[in-house]
């Protein structure tokens, strides 16, 4: 009998050791940029993470949903849109230095310790000045979708992963240009001819 009380003690133990490693990923925050014109645009998103006091974790962001992307190039989708992709960044600060991601590409994951209660984590996203983009989108509506997974080699997590949504309400009116790189190739004291194109794109009106 004294055996089996023993028994059932350390069972106790052991399980409510195992339950406070559990670490929870909470609701996270959309990311929404409003209203594009070619200026840089600045915005945040988030998400909290709460783990037992004294555990590690990290906290990795992936490339999104959009085809292409990468965690270095992160780009928005919009499908009845000129150009369909628009190019965003999220990083891991408020100066927009460090680039939020999984460690690779020149990316970072944050690494954290739990605290025994809910922490909050910012996600800092940027739209940079002077993306190609045309006007006539006015109206799109770009999209894309980021995974944050919590990686801990101590600990299970509730709620990983999750996505975070990044939205972009509509480019400006007005007009848009873009160009083709003018490449004369090697000068060898002969003429040379090249040539380039050029491409603008206006809203209805403008």
């Amino acid at each position: 009998m004294k055996r089996l009380i023993l028994l059932f003690v350390f069972l106790l133990l052991c399980g409510a050791r195992l339950e406070a490693q559990n670490c929870q990923l909470n609701g996270t925050t959309q990311i929404s940029f409003g209203t594009y014109s070619s200026a840089t645009v600045q915005t945040t998103g988030g998400f909290s993470v709460n783990c037992p006091s004294g555990v590690a974790f990290s906290i990795a962001l992936n490339a999104g949903t959009t085809a292409g992307a990468t965690v270095a190039n992160r780009l928005l989708y919009c499908a009845g849109c000129t150009p369909k992709t628009l190019g965003y960044q999220l990083f891991t600060n408020a100066s927009y230095t460090t680039i939020w991601g999984d460690n690779t590409n020149g990316t970072y994951m944050v690494n954290a310790t739990g605290t025994g209660s809910s922490q909050p984590f910012t996600i800092w996203a940027q739209i940079p000045a002077l993306e190609y983009y045309f006007p006539n989108s006015y109206g799109g509506n770009y999209t894309d979708i980021v995974t944050v997974t919590i990686v801990c080699a101590k600990c299970s997590v509730s709620g990983n992963p999750q996505g975070v949504n990044v939205n972009l309400q509509q480019t400006a009116v007005g007009c848009g240009i873009s160009a083709n790189a003018l490449n004369f190739g090697t000068y060898t004291g002969t003429v040379l001819n090249a040539t380039s194109m050029l491409q603008v794109g206006c809203s209805s009106g403008t």
